[in-house]
């Protein structure tokens, strides 16, 4: 999943809960897409970062990214993966953090998802409504096996919105194509990778293609090529002992949101809280019996914004999650992770990525406190690559682990 949710807007919701009043929503319109830009500029809908946004063209599609310094004295070039599938560059993800640290070593190159200046047709919009509104209504905890109103949904989306294509996420070939594009373009070439989360199924497809990067620094990595059983199996683990929200909250409507609260969104919120900072969680469960946060945890978790609407960036989550895994169950338990993934059992001959081989040792960072890359699941991933792992602080993605890369004298980073 991504790096980064916007956990301190979260907390803001949560401090102020008591003075929350009917002045709109906030969080439903937050994961709607760029619109495509209606003339030839890809980056005329990079908004206040437009100075930063640049382009390459390849094959006819057009992928955006920007190169942050070497205009007069050039550093080392490192590729920054700020993780996703289903983050806005140009929008929530610019790695302001992230970049204050790489900036005094590298220079650095972030490139943008498809999903943001792609279009859905009016097809792929009802089906994604669908499948919001059967777990809306049909999911409950307590079922032992997926309602048949979900797994019709969810088998329905991959047709009508044309997934597995690279129209939403990336493919192994037009990312390493847009790299290599836009490597050309500038008259640069990588000395580092640093890659949050999900980076580290990009850094595979770099590598399966025979692009090595001399310096590779993976922070909270997703473990490529896994097991999906094993991996929805170590996300539940988490789940079954994080804390839960009130189910006195099921029906009560949020000044805020078009919606009422409804069984799943107490169970996606819980999934939500564990992309918050541990310290940032125990703020979170003390106002668990707050109508207004667990419908905003859950609707960044859906992707939702309006009333039913699903932005593209969840089927990015899919066009490049379904595929980093091999496996995929259909028709399982009924537990809200599976619902998530529900949809990639319906890939067909698609090829799972695999991690590749480094010709480098890389610097992995971290930590027990990960609830949606858990340390087991992630161990047994670096065991069979021979790789190790360095503890680190906080939870998911913490930007604190990168230092542990970049010190002086380790391994990877130096």
């Amino acid at each position: 999943m991504v790096l980064s949710r916007n956990w301190r807007r979260l907390l803001g919701i949560a401090v102020a809960a008591a003075t929350l009043t009917a002045c709109g929503s906030h969080a439903d319109t937050s994961h709607q897409a760029s619109p495509t830009p209606k003339h030839n500029d890809p980056c005329a809908s990079a908004a206040r970062y437009a100075n930063a946004c640049s382009y390459v063209t390849v094959n006819g599609a057009d992928y955006r990214y920007s190169l942050v310094g070497g205009s007069k004295h050039p550093k080392p070039l490192a590729l920054l993966d700020i993780g996703g599938p289903g983050l806005s560059l140009f929008g929530s993800g610019w790695p302001s953090d992230i970049l204050s640290q790489l900036d005094k070593k590298y220079d650095v190159l972030v490139l943008d998802e498809p999903w943001v200046t792609a279009d859905e047709s009016s097809e792929c919009r009802t089906s994604l409504e669908t499948w919001y509104q059967a777990i809306r209504t049909s999911w409950q905890p307590k079922q032992t096996r997926m309602p048949t109103s979900i797994q019709d949904a969810s088998r329905a989306i991959p047709a009508a919105c044309t997934l597995w294509n690279g129209r939403w996420g990336w493919t192994p070939s037009t990312y390493t194509s847009a790299v290599d594009a836009i490597l050309a373009k500038t008259e640069r070439k990588l000395a580092a990778f640093v890659g949050f989360s999900f980076g580290s199924t990009r850094l595979a497809y770099l590598t399966n293609a025979g692009i090595n990067v001399p310096t590779v620094d993976l922070i909270s990595p997703f473990p490529t090529g896994t097991s999906a059983v094993a991996l929805i199996r170590a996300r539940q683990a988490v789940l079954n002992t994080a804390p839960k929200f009130s189910k006195a909250l099921i029906g009560k409507q949020p000044a805020t949101r078009s919606v009422p609260i409804a069984a799943s969104d107490l169970a996606a919120a819980q999934v939500e809280a564990q992309y918050v900072p541990p310290a940032a969680q125990t703020t979170l469960y003390k106002h668990a019996a707050d109508a207004t946060l667990v419908g905003h945890l859950s609707d960044m978790l859906f992707s939702r914004y309006g009333e039913d609407d699903i932005a593209p960036s969840m089927l990015a989550f899919w066009d490049e999650t379904c595929p980093a895994a091999h496996d995929w169950p259909t028709a399982a338990e009924a537990g809200i992770t599976n619902v998530l993934y529900e949809v990639c059992g319906s890939q067909h001959n698609q090829k799972p990525v695999t991690p590749g081989h480094l010709k480098v040792v890389p610097c992995i960072v971290a930590t027990r406190h990960d609830g949606i890359v858990p340390l087991p699941l992630l161990r047994r991933w670096t065991k069979t690559n021979r790789w190790p792992i360095r503890p680190g602080v906080g939870g998911h993605a913490d930007l604190r682990n990168l230092t542990r890369c970049m010190e002086p004298g380790n391994a990877a980073g130096n």
